[in-house]
């Protein structure tokens, strides 16, 4: 049940972390604010289901 709100995403092809995340269901969102410099951003948070992935270190490619 959406209400008609759109949210472009970036997302880097490059990261391999990012890829694998977005394969999993979204369970929910949420967009959050914060005070920052004397001004209100918007962050846009997304939660899924599942197990995360495994991060690397894309410099060495060890497990972190």
């Amino acid at each position: 049940m959406g209400l008609g709100l759109k949210i472009s995403v970036v997302i880097n092809i490059n990261n391999q972390y990012e890829q694998e995340s977005l394969r999993n269901p979204i369970s929910y969102c949420r967009i959050i604010r914060k005070f920052v410099r004397s001004r209100y951003k918007y962050y846009f948070q997304i939660v899924f289901n599942g197990v995360p992935p495994i991060k690397t270190n894309s410099k060495t490619n060890e497990i972190k």
